[in-house]
């Protein structure tokens, strides 16, 4: 029984001088507004929807979810992926309690004995040594497990596939693994270890901003069976049960759940009025660790519990792991044992959950140690076997489904003490992980600046203007020197630097090289929220945009967006609240959830064209009372028809169900035409007051009827006397966008792992003064 009580750290050195990147960020808002009463536009239709995605993520199939085979081997789950270019398979033990993705690598300085091939990084074309300051900058790292195991060797970028549920490969480029050439005490059907915890660098956390957290496995005790992630992990459905799951700042990677008894038989065991209690979590739950770890003091009174009840003979634990062992030739002399977690999660274990017999026949082993107190309690996979369980780390849950599978009989005990004690990777340096990201914005004349960096929901790499420029628009605020910063390092691809170039519809752009800063914005807790080695654009050529702008924040799930590369720990919500005049906020992390009273929420989807935007489905715009349907018009879909988009001002639908909407206002609307004086063929009136307008009201999927203020839907002039529908007919072969005008007080939250976008009707301008 494997027990990974990993002391880990991974030593990097690392420039360790963080800094602030002030970029002021952009939120194309292209009309001039006051919060309650606005007056006045400047329309300066800026269509600016990029064309260009980022290569960071290759997959061609977003609508596929990932997975990978599992393999039980004597007492783990060991996962079958394949690195490098052309793939190389191997087999390495799955573990929710480790960080990093290693492997042992030639040419090896120590290697234990493997049964597979050693992965050879010479004959991969995609494998590159990550650099850092040291004296032959390479990347060192070093995991001591408790049980002496180790494994040393230097980090790399390497590319990973595994299966998508699509049929086409998930492939992952540019991952951070760690190529082990000095590797000691491990079993020879391993080819590594794949760190599926919280943490920045584990498979889950690169898997990027479509996949944020979720995880689900069904294990069975033999055999070969399947690890899901994303879209394809959620548990639900009859007889599932759920329980929070916590965020320790000693331990932040590990998926810690709140352990409230353990009932043996109708014998009940509170953890209350014990060292084991807690209400913020006390017991990590865990892929990597076979059996059952409770503190000794909670642990003994558990195993009297079950020695009162069962009438066998005692016999000495083999092992000599002080298990609780009897002589028997029958599982059910044994009482059934329950796990209690908190908010009425009651787990009824089958009694090959709990009592393991060994190999040798005769002899059951309660499958609970007890632990040393300075050691972390463990929910081990033996009494996970035949539940589908599944994480999901936006919401903070884990659920468990009652899964009949084959109950495997005969249990080899070989204790191995690996459970990792640390997790010292510099990829996220901050040290207040309960806290939430936020950033002020400031709306300017007709666009939002971000007080930190861009906003834009619709793209993907976050960029600033540079110096030395070749070509820099003018730029009120002084332009970003990287050579005036010590942590700025400068992508390589192929041994050179790693060109980008953004081409926007207005014939806007920015072309640079890609690099690696230290991003800095506020959080909750009052300390500064840093993200060291945050891939950026330093953009040295770019055209035509706004003085205020100072560049762009990407925020939508492509991988190198801002949130994507937030981490494990804030995947994927976020929310905002636009008033139209001064100050308010965007917010990450558990803070950006949006709920209560008069929320309505739609499913986001993703498309295989622009796997980074966050698409919506749209089933009908009502007129007041006249509904326009989609179905029947070649805007109608099931699966996604219009983006939700930060950056774009107006709504924009395609032509044909444009100009229906268009003609439900023109039948209505008392008012005398008005040619628009933009040029944009917008749907203009003469009147001194929105009241002549009816209500406009969306709706989305799954009954999300947005009703919109006339605010959101008519905006006026600045000379005052004409009003224009802001919405615009839109080429059939671009994207239909539910603009920002129309979000204005309503606070929007986007989760990415629940694929859900929520709206709060909400006074923006009160909510953050």
């Amino acid at each position: 029984c494997l027990k990974k009580q990993k002391y880990y750290s991974i030593s990097m050195s690392l420039a360790t001088t963080m800094i602030a990147i002030f970029l002021q960020i952009i939120t194309y808002f292209l009309f001039t507004t006051t919060a309650s009463s606005p007056h006045g536009f400047t329309i300066d239709l800026i269509h600016r929807r990029s064309n260009a995605s980022s290569s960071r993520v290759s997959n061609t199939q977003p609508g596929g979810s990932p997975y990978a085979d599992t393999v039980f081997d004597t007492y783990e789950y060991l996962m079958k992926l394949q690195i490098g270019t052309p793939p190389f398979e191997i087999e390495a033990a799955l573990d929710t309690g480790s960080e990093l993705i290693w492997t042992q690598c030639l040419p090896c300085l120590h290697c234990y004995d493997q049964k597979a091939p050693i992965f050879d990084p010479l004959k991969s074309s995609t494998f590159k040594e990550k650099r850092c300051k040291t004296h032959d900058h390479s990347c060192p790292y070093e995991i001591v497990y408790a049980d002496k195991s180790y494994t040393k060797g230097t980090l790399a970028t390497e590319t990973i596939t595994i299966h998508s549920t699509s049929g086409e490969p998930f492939v992952m480029p540019e991952t951070i693994i760690g190529c082990g050439g000095n590797n000691s005490g491990f079993r020879p059907s391993y080819s590594g270890i794949v760190g599926l915890s919280r943490d920045s660098l584990s498979l889950i956390s690169q898997m990027g901003g479509a996949y944020p957290g979720f995880i689900s496995y069904c294990f069975a005790g033999k055999g070969t069976s399947k690890i899901n992630f994303g879209a394809n992990a959620i548990v639900a459905g009859d007889g599932v049960v759920s329980t929070s799951m916590f965020v320790m700042t000693a331990k932040p990677g590990f998926y810690y759940l709140n352990l409230d008894a353990v009932s043996v038989g109708d014998t009940r065991i509170e953890t209350q009025g014990t060292p084991f209690h807690s209400l913020k979590g006390n017991i990590v739950i865990d892929s990597g660790t076979p059996l059952t770890y409770f503190p000794v003091s909670y642990c003994n009174l558990v195993r009297k519990a079950v020695e009162r009840v069962v009438t066998a003979d005692r016999v000495s634990d083999s092992s000599r792991n002080d298990m609780l062992c009897y002589y028997s030739n029958t599982i059910e002399i044994f009482p059934m044992i329950t796990m209690h977690f908190s908010g009425g999660a009651d787990l009824v274990l089958d009694k090959y959950n709990m009592y393991m017999e060994l190999n040798r026949g005769g002899v059951f082993c309660l499958a609970i140690i007890c632990n040393n107190p300075t050691q972390v309690a463990i929910f081990g996979n033996r009494a996970q076997n035949n539940f589908l369980v599944g994480y999901d780390s936006s919401s903070l849950l884990v659920s468990f489904k009652p899964t009949d599978s084959l109950t495997p009989r005969g249990f080899t005990i070989d204790l191995i003490h690996r459970r990792s004690n640390a997790s010292n990777s510099s990829r996220l340096s901050n040290t207040q992980l309960g806290s939430s990201p936020y950033a002020d914005t400031v709306f300017d004349n007709s666009v939002y600046l971000m007080k930190l960096q861009v906003i834009d929901t619709g793209s993907e790499i976050t960029w600033t203007q540079c110096l030395p420029c070749v070509h820099c628009y003018e730029q009120n605020a002084p332009i970003f020197d990287p050579s005036k910063s010590s942590t700025f390092k400068e992508k390589r691809c192929h041994d050179h630097s790693c060109p980008y170039e953004v081409d926007y519809f207005d014939k806007t752009y920015t072309k640079g090289t890609l690099a690696t800063e230290t991003v800095t914005i506020h959080s909750t807790s009052g300390e500064p929220f840093v993200m060291a080695k945050t891939v950026i654009g330093c953009g040295r050529n770019n055209s035509w945009f706004r003085p205020s702008f100072g560049g762009f924040v990407g925020l939508n799930w492509g991988p190198l967006s801002l949130i994507t590369q937030m981490g494990g720990e804030y995947p994927g919500l976020m929310s905002y609240c636009f008033a139209g005049n001064g100050t308010s906020k965007i917010s990450f992390g558990t803070n950006a959830i949006v709920g209560g009273g008069g929320v309505v929420s739609t499913t986001m989807f993703v498309t295989a064209a622009k796997p980074g935007f966050y698409y919506l489905n749209l089933d009908a715009v009502s007129v007041g009372d006249t509904r326009i349907e989609t179905l029947g018009t070649p805007f109608h879909a099931l699966e996604g028809n219009i983006v939700i988009d930060s950056g774009t001002t107006l709504t924009y639908f395609p032509e044909s169900y444009c100009n229906l909407v268009r003609q439900a206002v023109e039948h209505v609307v008392p008012a005398v035409p008005a040619a628009d004086p933009t040029g944009n063929d917008l749907l203009c009136y003469y009147s001194n007051t929105t009241e002549i307008f009816l209500v406009i009201t969306m709706h989305f999927s799954g009954g999300a009827d947005l009703v919109l203020d006339k605010y959101n839907m008519y905006m006026e002039s600045y000379s005052g006397g004409l009003f224009c529908l802001a919405i615009l007919c839109n080429n059939p072969t671009q994207e239909a966008i539910f603009g920002n005008r129309a979000h204005h007080n309503f606070l929007v939250g986007y989760d990415s792992s629940s694929l859900l976008v929520s709206f709060s009707p909400t006074d923006c301008s009160a909510l953050w003064n």
